[in-house]
């Protein structure tokens, strides 16, 4: 330890000094108190409350408090930026699985569509045939009656000159109109 400007212990020097330059006043003895060591005195631990607080500015922990302040906010930054690069990505992602969906739905929707038509063609074709059929039908029952009522007429034209001549000859046998098929 240094000694106290306060302390009885003088350094040569000081002594040397004094006795050259003596006061005329002598001085008080009261002024002059021993140094006492008081780290013997106190306690080896204090609790922390005890201990007063440092309040001296902590130039290298502000600076490194800031740089770790810094460093965190770029590294949030750098999250934020590869959430937004993954946001995109997701909606880059779900709009090309729609647009394929909807590819896949256009088709199915067109293939549908020409299966509709195909039908629709096959039963107007159908209906087409049917009714040429009935008309077939009905062409030849009108042509059947027309021949009937024909053969009908004749007999009775047959008959008729028959009476008035009695008839030298037996009228002609009936052969039915047969359809083609």
């Amino acid at each position: 330890m240094a000694p106290s400007p306060f302390s009885c212990k003088a350094s040569s020097r000081q002594k040397k000094k004094s006795a050259k330059s003596q006061p005329l006043i002598a001085p008080h003895p009261l002024l002059f108190l021993p140094a006492v060591d008081i780290s013997s005195a106190l306690p080896l631990r204090l609790p922390p409350a005890a201990i007063p607080m440092d309040l001296r500015v902590d130039h290298q922990g502000a600076v490194a408090a800031s740089m770790r302040e810094q460093q965190l906010q770029q590294e949030l930054l750098t999250l934020k930026q590869k959430q937004q690069i993954q946001r995109q990505i997701l909606i880059a992602e779900f709009q090309r699985q729609h647009e394929q969906l909807s590819r896949q739905h256009e088709a199915q929707l067109q293939e549908h569509i020409k299966q509709q038509q195909e039908l629709l063609a096959l039963k107007h074709q159908q209906e087409l045939l049917e009714h040429q059929r009935k008309m077939e039908n009905h062409r030849l029952e009108q042509e059947l009656e027309k021949q009937q009522r024909e053969q009908k007429l004749q007999l009775l034209k047959n008959k008729e000159r028959g009476q008035e001549s009695e008839s030298e000859q037996p009228p002609p046998p009936l052969s039915p109109v047969t359809p083609p098929l």
